[in-house]
């Protein structure tokens, strides 16, 4: 017959090994988890934020086609650029004798960005 020998203060060693060990591995994932959805969320921010600004640069090469074809007499001249169901609102001002304004802005999911370019004006004479 096999006699077991009791160790003292032993019992509950694994139980409590097992518990600690858990715990840090629940917190280890619920970090990764917070980490990937911050990461998730940043990268579709900045997705956003690029779509914007190409589509307010395309707003404004825009509107400094539309002064180049109108000979650089438009005045005060405002519309939208439209471009795949989005749309960029342009705004073309006179700066100077001799520059116009160009000022295009777009909004996709809250990301607003501004492009602001200047463009020749050119009288009818130098056509």
């Amino acid at each position: 017959m096999r006699r077991r020998i009791a160790i003292e203060g032993d019992s509950g060693v694994a139980l409590i090994t097992s518990i600690a060990l858990v715990t840090f591995l629940v917190t280890v994932a619920s970090a990764l988890g917070a980490l990937s959805a911050n990461n998730l969320r940043s990268a579709g921010r900045s997705d956003a934020s690029m779509r914007a600004f190409y589509l307010a640069d395309s707003g404004a090469q825009s509107g400094n086609a539309k002064l180049r074809v109108a000979g650089g007499l438009t005045e005060g001249t405002s519309f939208y650029e439209t471009i795949a169901g989005q749309s960029a609102a342009v705004d073309m001002d006179p700066l100077s004798t001799s520059l116009h304004q160009v000022r295009s802005t777009a909004t996709i999911e809250a990301e607003q960005v501004t492009v602001k370019s200047a463009a020749p004006r050119r009288s009818k004479r130098s056509r």
